[in-house]
């Protein structure tokens, strides 16, 4: 069950991420779009009022309900098909124009801030530190705020992220070890 969808765009050296919790997604160039691009992004002017791609939420899954097949779009590199449900990682392109389109379903939702709002969000902890480091001129709350900091990233790094970067740095020590006692 999708609650919401974010769509990361890539045009060139251009990229962009949206987050989107709307019923119905339109991606285009015109203004009433959710998500617009630019029109000289496109080979050539989309007949739909300037809507390339339409997406819908239906039984808790996005789907794709109307686009533009003047532009030849394509999904995961096959032609893109009506009614298709968006997947995460999820990809359609415009080949004329090299935009890329890429979905990735929100399946719950703890706390999304709206587009329009473009405050950025600091964990509390995070937040406090900065704030009593600013306060103080000791050099152990810099620490101490460098140290909470990393230990809340390293939590957001996957296990088996950690335990493949574990084994490569195993081999790779092991690999000199044997090569040093062997010489």
């Amino acid at each position: 069950m999708a609650t919401g969808l974010v769509i990361h765009v890539t045009s060139g050296d251009d990229k962009h991420t949206e987050v989107l919790t709307d019923e119905q997604i339109r991606i285009g160039s015109c203004d009433d779009c959710d998500l617009r691009v630019h029109v000289s992004d496109l080979s050539k002017k989309p007949e739909n009022a300037g809507v390339v791609l339409e997406l819908a939420r239906t039984n808790g899954y996005y789907r794709v309900s109307n686009f533009d097949s003047s532009l030849n779009l394509t999904y995961n590199d096959q032609p893109l098909a009506a009614n298709t449900e968006i997947q995460d990682g999820d990809e359609v392109r415009i080949p004329a124009a090299h935009l890329a389109i890429q979905f990735f379903p929100i399946r719950s939702l703890p706390a999304v801030v709206s587009p329009s709002s473009h405050e950025t969000l600091v964990a509390p902890f995070i937040e406090q530190a900065a704030i009593e480091s600013a306060a103080t001129a000791r050099r152990d709350d810099a620490k101490v705020f460098l140290r909470e900091f990393t230990r809340e990233l390293v939590r957001e790094i996957n296990p088996s992220t950690k335990l493949i970067t574990l084994a490569i740095a195993l081999a790779l020590v092991g690999g000199i070890l044997y090569i040093g006692f062997s010489m």
